[in-house]
This record gives structure tokens, sequence and C-alpha cells, in this order.
């Protein structure tokens, strides 16, 4: 599962800035973007002159982890790029859609926001009976 912290974190930005923005006819998108098969990996400068001694193990698994997944990584760049350009200018195979506040890129995105979703309405189901209770007694309502 992806990073909790930072998908809330990009999630209540953009709607901060969607809810700032939208005055200028601006629309705030935030993609949530799954693997794709591109250069970056290749690219990434691993100068160990420029390192921590101690971040050594951490950052000699994840190398190794990302390496070890690249083979299997299917996301096409390119048609993930020009989905967006649909989505955003709201024609191709965007036509008829709204733009979300939130947009997953690529099966895995999608089975992570799924996953996301569920994990919350099973603790909203689970909770929701204790956590309503919170208002001043005699109060009712939301």
């Amino acid at each position: 599962m992806r990073d909790v912290l930072t998908d809330v974190f990009g999630a209540a930005a953009a709607v901060s800035i969607a809810q700032e923005v939208a005055p200028c006819g601006i629309r705030v998108c935030n993609l949530i973007t799954g693997t794709f098969k591109t250069e970056v990996h290749n690219a990434i400068n691993h100068d160990r002159a420029r390192t921590i001694d101690e971040y050594t193990p951490v950052r000699d698994y994840l190398l190794q982890h990302i390496a070890s997944q690249l083979p299997f990584v299917r996301g096409d760049p390119n048609k993930a790029a020009a989905l967006v350009v649909d989505a955003v200018h709201g024609d191709g195979v965007a036509q008829g859609k709204t733009l979300p506040l939130r947009l997953p890129l690529g099966p895995d995105a999608l089975n992570t926001v799924k996953d996301q979703c569920a994990f919350n309405m099973a603790a909203c189901e689970e909770w929701g009976s204790v956590v309503t209770k919170t208002n001043f007694d005699g109060c009712q309502g939301t």
C-alpha cells in the first residue's frame, strides 16, 4: 500500500488549492500515479560520496527492490500522458467525463485507491456507532 500520509496530505492540499483557484476558472486534479516504465530509475545518480552511511542499508534495500520490480512494470508513460491530456481537455477517452479531484493513473494506482477506500469504509462501519457519540448531551444531528 502507498504511503498513507503522503496521500492524505496530497489530497488535503488538492482540496484546498482547488477551492482557492476555482473562482479563477482553474481546475485541480491530483494524479495518483501507478508504475510506468521510464528511464528515471536508470538516471538516478547513486553517488555514494554524497550519502549518509547510516542510511546505506535502507538505500541499498530500496535500490535493489526497485531494480527487481522494473522488469514487471507494465505502465506505458506515453499512454498515461495521452490520458492526462485528454482528461485536462475533456476530449478523447475523457469525453463527457468530469475531471476528478483525484485521478488514479494505471491499474495498480486504481487498485490502491480502491483498497484505501475499502479500508476507510471498513473503519467507518466498525467505528461509526462510537465516533458519532461525541456531541454535548442533548444535542442532536451532525
